[in-house]
């Protein structure tokens, strides 16, 4: 069904190491599918490359893909003749194995460089018979080790994509129907290009997020990608009906109870100002039970159980402008009382990145104290140190303590509250989340933004190990030292006029989404997706809309 065991393992190493990064939807987690499938095959391109310059010699990159490791071109392995080396593979999967031949022919010129049985799937991985100097393709497959259907095949066509055949929805289909079967009819066709087309599954007329097919072929018409995303497979009975759904008028009903006032400090390039605004959450991601008409939240903070803290900021910013400002902080923080060595590496000695408006220095035998500075301003955003991973000793609530005096000290003057949006911990780190606030109201830099302050507290010492302050994004720059004069809270319409006008400019439509690992469905509304150049904001003090260019 979804995904491999390798993708499995990142995706889980993703959410354990991420949790304070960014919401984790079923949504974000087709487009990490995604970006998996084109970093692996970004990764085999180097690979490949690497490797035929260097005489098929191992290449180490640094990186912690096991997917180079699962593809090493080394040519010390052992070379299998096809159809020997497949006898490993189920009755079904070896069918499947069939198809794929049908529908990319290539694959019989192919040599198996390895067949991996696993707990869930088969992994095929083949390469061209080409001579050792020419650069031929490369593929994985992925079959479900317990029907034999195909999940993925990923195709690496360096040299070989000649020809102007293009795919149509005929030929597209008649390739879903091979690979799916019956299952094939309850998908439909949602996109297609010149080399490939996107399905999605339909349940009563209602489209499935996150169960999607794409196919994709060379310029010979010949098959050369093939995935299935898909959270889970449940019967089409197993659905809530439409019926069910309440309509669009009782969502606003409800979405007058449950809609939030958030400010966004920088909204408009052209016209640079705040804006206080009704929206359904903190977070531009949420959808809305289709029975119940309630929000429901795609992120791991809940935007209602935000704690409001008074702060004390100093009355001037710290500033780090140069690296002797920046050592300077570095053992002040840490109670450093020596000189501390300045790090050298090959890719950013104290290098001032100009066009990212940032400033990077490195200190330590090993580079294991970092501060980043926003260039413009000398701004500190990020204060780093490495250290050895021991286990809890500092109690939560302690290092909460430790975190909120840390941040203290890195507040802007104006900052005078912030609100503890979402903590957790792992083995090693205790780690907490801020947003700035205004008369109790979360601010955002700008409506792209997911936090405004990160801090990483060591559970074995207590230190700081990690700050991040958000920065500000392009055209802002010039303002990011300047206070923000933001909207009086308690000159705002009603939320029945921010609930009505959300709803006029924000249209929703149904769709199904998976819930618990994929065992169980629900349906819900969702903002259509709309095709055009503009962003809507609500101004809550107007409760009239405003656009902005994308």
């Amino acid at each position: 069904m979804g995904v491999d065991s390798f993708d499995k393992k990142l995706a889980q190493e993703f959410r354990t190491t991420n949790l304070d990064v960014l919401p984790f939807t079923p949504q974000l987690e087709a487009k990490i599918w995604e970006g998996i499938r084109k970093k692996k095959q970004k990764n085999r391109r180097l690979f490949a490359s690497l490797s035929l310059a260097c005489g098929f010699t191992l290449i180490v990159l640094g990186s912690r893909s096991l997917w180079l490791e699962d593809i090493q071109l080394s040519s010390k392995q052992p070379i299998i003749k096809l159809e020997t080396e497949l006898k490993g593979l189920s009755l079904e999967a070896q069918k499947t194995m069939q198809s794929l031949y049908k529908f990319a022919p290539y694959l019989k010129n192919g040599k198996v460089m390895e067949l991996k049985d696993d707990r869930d799937n088969y992994f095929v991985d083949m390469e061209e018979k080409k001579a050792e100097k020419e650069e031929g393709w490369s593929a994985r497959i992925r079959l479900d080790r317990t029907n034999g259907k195909l999940e993925e095949l990923d195709v690496l066509n360096a040299g070989r994509d000649k020809g102007n055949k293009t795919i149509d929805s005929q030929s597209a289909t008649v390739i879903l129907q091979e690979f799916l079967g019956e299952k094939s009819k309850e998908y439909k066709q949602t996109n297609l290009s010149k080399s490939s087309a996107n399905f999605m599954r339909y349940v009563n007329g209602i489209p499935v997020n996150g169960d999607n097919v794409y196919i994709s072929v060379n310029g010979k018409g010949e098959l050369e990608g093939f995935g299935v995303w898909s959270d889970g497979w449940i019967d089409k009975s197993a659905f809530p009906h439409p019926s069910q759904a309440i309509p669009v008028h009782e969502l606003e009903n409800q979405l007058q109870k449950d809609i939030k006032l958030r400010y966004i400090e920088h909204f408009d390039p052209k016209n640079d100002r705040p804006i206080l605004e009704y929206t359904p959450g903190i977070l531009n991601a949420y959808s809305f039970d289709a029975i119940t008409g309630k929000t429901i939240y795609h992120t791991y903070y809940d935007y209602d159980q935000s704690t409001l803290i008074k702060m004390n900021p100093p009355n001037k910013p710290v500033l780090v402008r140069n690296q002797q400002e920046a050592e300077l902080l570095i053992k002040q923080e840490y109670g450093i009382k020596g000189p501390l060595k300045v790090y050298s590496n090959n890719w950013d000695d104290h290098k001032q990145r100009k066009e990212e408006n940032e400033a990077v220095y490195r200190f330590g035998e090993k580079g294991e104290y970092t501060v980043l500075t926003e260039l413009s301003s000398g701004r500190v955003l990020q204060i780093a140190k490495d250290t050895l991973k021991e286990k809890w000793r500092v109690s939560k609530e302690q290092a909460r303590e430790k975190a909120i005096r840390f941040l203290e000290k890195y507040l802007d003057p104006w900052d005078k509250e912030v609100q503890l949006t979402y903590s957790n911990e792992n083995e090693y780190t205790h780690i907490f989340r801020f947003f700035k606030s205004h008369q109790g109201i979360p601010v955002l830099q700008t409506d792209s933004s997911y936090l405004s302050y990160s801090v990483h507290v060591d559970s074995a010492t207590g230190e700081v190990i990690l700050f991040i302050k958000d920065s500000i994004e392009k055209p802002f720059v010039s303002t990011s030292t300047k206070q923000v004069k933001l909207p009086d809270r308690n000159a705002v319409m009603s939320p029945k006029v921010g609930a009505g006008q959300w709803l006029r400019y924000n249209p929703v439509e149904l769709v199904y989404e998976y819930v618990d690992g994929g065992k169980k469905t629900r349906l819900v509304y969702q903002v259509k997706e709309r095709m055009v150049d503009k962003n809507v904001f609500i101004d809550a003090t107007t409760g009239k809309a405003v656009f902005v260019d994308r």
